[in-house]
């Protein structure tokens, strides 16, 4: 995982969806991994001054999850 403070806000946006996005995954470890890695950018997002809140708007973890690349860079 990348050095988040030295990353802009953009790139974890984008590494949050993907994290979301394969969450989904068949692997329990896998999903478990995507799950704790959104987690984290979500909490350095949050201490940038965004409102990040996954486990309270379910919402926002599916439109994350469609924004999202299975895969891509951020997940596990």
């Amino acid at each position: 995982m990348d050095n988040l403070k030295d990353l802009d806000s953009k790139t974890l946006f984008e590494m949050l969806a993907n994290a979301v996005a394969t969450s989904s995954c068949g692997g329990h470890h896998k999903g478990d991994m995507n799950d704790a890695y959104a987690k984290t950018y979500a909490e350095e997002l949050n201490s940038r001054g965004y409102e990040v809140n996954l486990s309270h708007f379910a919402g926002i973890r599916a439109a994350l999850s469609y924004l999202g690349t299975f895969n891509g860079r951020g997940s596990y």
